[in-house]
């Protein structure tokens, strides 16, 4: 994509998309692989070739109309050999073939083989807002299976970072991604570390290009929790470049830093301290950071989605704002019974001068050990329902997607708009 070029999506468009479809989704099944069924009763072995023949024309996965407004049967299909045994899709969109939740996420997405052909498929019936990440466990005669790409796909998210590749489905009304279209971040980045007592802390620091260390008016500040995830998952600096070269944003000072594992156990105050003490001072005296918190956002995603709004609920003096994606609500600290401690703690505690802005993905329903059964879109719409109660300043979306930073940067993009856009503030 060409850098001078850009798409501009209002943010009341991105919450549209965010809550328009009445349905999920659902498993389906799918007209390509019918018509094949059919044409090989017909014609014989020939019909094989003519269909993978169609699918390196069209590519994959085969999207095709569902005959209901706005929806489309997305069909997934492998090319198998003589040693494949079984085929996995390897996906949260499997979230779709189950009704409510399930405990046993692993066991979702087998594919299933056509006849005694190659072609291996499953389908689900989508809105056409759909971005999801997916790849493929092809199970063969070794012990283990081996995770592989869409050979049949071209769209490959970060295909430079091991961790996260993985093909993509990306139907047409999906919100844009034009910082994806970049190669390159337009500022520079600082690794910094801050001494804490028994260890250093690192911290990340972004600069824009506009950045202006003689700047007589003090920056907006990011602050990140998770390096890795939003620095590298979301690319959050070819996004800010974008979004304060079309004006969406102003230039302002990006701060990443992660959790450490002990906080967790002390309800994470060694975090609010550490965030409010020691990087957003340093911000201030090396970075021209602002000390207004109505202009400092503090974002995360998952476990640390809902750290950012501890962080926030604990020193509102010093963050106004919270951008949680995914957040990960239904914890409780390891010597409390009840769970969902934070939606339980605002409901109690006096209103603090903060604004949120909470997204959460309709097929985030997975149960697991840790959630015990409070899933990523039930305890968001919670604490969802507290906040409003107490009357806060509140955006909340859900999107069709999953527990992703594919999906997460969407939200990371119109959080920032939403809390420092012109229009908003």
């Amino acid at each position: 994509m060409c850098l001078s070029v850009f798409v501009r999506l209002p943010l009341a468009a991105l919450v549209l998309l965010a809550t328009a479809s009445p349905t999920r989704g659902q498993v389906a099944s799918s007209p390509s692989i019918e018509e094949l069924a059919a044409d090989l009763e017909r014609q014989g072995p020939t019909a094989e070739g003519r269909f993978w023949d169609l699918v390196e024309e069209r590519g994959a996965p085969l999207v095709e109309d569902a005959g209901a407004p706005g929806r489309s049967v997305v069909t997934f299909v492998y090319r198998g050999d003589a040693e494949t045994r079984r085929v996995r899709l390897e996906s949260n969109i499997n979230a779709l073939s189950i009704d409510g939740i399930t405990t046993d996420f692993e066991s979702l997405g087998m594919m299933e083989r056509l006849a005694d052909t190659d072609v291996w498929h499953i389908a689900y019936e989508v809105g056409n807002d759909l971005r999801v990440p997916y790849s493929f466990e092809v199970f063969g005669s070794g012990s283990e299976p081996e995770t592989v790409l869409d050979s049949h796909n071209e769209k490959v998210w970060e295909p430079e970072v091991d961790a996260l590749r993985a093909s993509i489905v990306e139907l047409a009304g999906a919100p844009p991604q034009p910082w994806r279209g970049r190669t390159a971040e337009a500022g520079d980045w600082d690794q910094v570390e801050l001494d804490e007592g028994d260890e250093a802390r690192t911290v990340w620091v972004y600069k824009p290009a506009s950045f202006d260390p003689e700047s007589e008016r003090p920056y907006p500040v990011l602050l990140g929790l998770g390096a890795f995830g939003i620095g590298v998952g979301m690319r959050v600096d070819r996004m800010v470049d974008h979004l304060i070269e079309t004006g969406r944003i102003p230039t302002l000072v990006v701060a990443l830093t992660d959790l450490r594992s002990a906080s967790e156990v002390e309800r994470y105050r060694p975090t609010v301290h550490a965030v409010v003490d020691t990087v957003l001072p340093y911000l201030r005296a090396h970075y021209r950071a602002t000390s207004d918190p109505g202009a400092v956002v503090i974002a995360g995603t998952s476990r640390r989605g809902m750290v950012s709004a501890i962080v926030a609920f604990e020193r509102p003096e010093a963050i106004g704002n919270v951008l949680s994606m995914s957040g990960s609500f239904y914890w409780k600290p390891a010597d409390e019974v009840e769970y969902e401690w934070v939606p339980t703690r605002v409901a109690a505690w006096p209103a603090r001068d903060v604004r949120f802005y909470l997204a959460a993905g309709w097929l985030e329903t997975v149960v697991t050990p840790t959630n015990r059964g409070h899933y990523m879109v039930s305890t968001n719409r919670h604490m969802r329902d507290v906040l409003r109660a107490r009357g806060y300043d509140l955006r909340y979306v859900e999107f069709n997607g999953v527990h992703s930073e594919l999906n997460w940067q969407d939200w990371l993009a119109a959080g920032l708009e939403h809390f420092l856009g012109p229009d908003t503030r």
